[in-house]
């Protein structure tokens, strides 16, 4: 559009450019893969602590460096910072429509 002095208006004459409605390629966002709640996985167990709030922060922070979770961020420490100590779940050495009797009991601690 050109205006000019008198206050008419010209339009120059263009080609009209049509854009192709076919799309060439799959545009559509891409979603990443589905996580499973942390809630929802079997592996996960939820528990509660206090913290100084020094320390709290400190967590904050770090979780936002390592652009993680909180909760893997301590699940990282925790699993560093006790990794020397062994245990052996007796429980999973029963089966799990077993009852546990006295005797079974007694058995176990004698055999310690």
């Amino acid at each position: 559009m050109i205006a000019l002095n008198d206050g008419h208006v010209a339009v120059a004459d263009q080609p009209r450019t049509r854009r192709s409605t076919k799309r060439t390629a799959d545009q559509s966002p891409k979603s990443p893969p589905a996580r499973v709640a942390k809630s929802k996985d079997a592996s996960k167990t939820k528990c509660s602590f206090y913290l100084d709030a020094q320390t709290a922060e400190k967590l904050g922070v770090a979780a936002i460096i390592r652009r993680a979770d909180q909760s893997d961020v301590v699940n990282e420490i925790l699993s560093r910072a006790l990794s020397s100590i062994a245990y052996y779940d007796r429980s999973q050495t029963r089966t799990a429509g077993e009852p546990l009797t006295v005797e079974k009991i007694g058995e176990d601690t004698a055999a310690d």
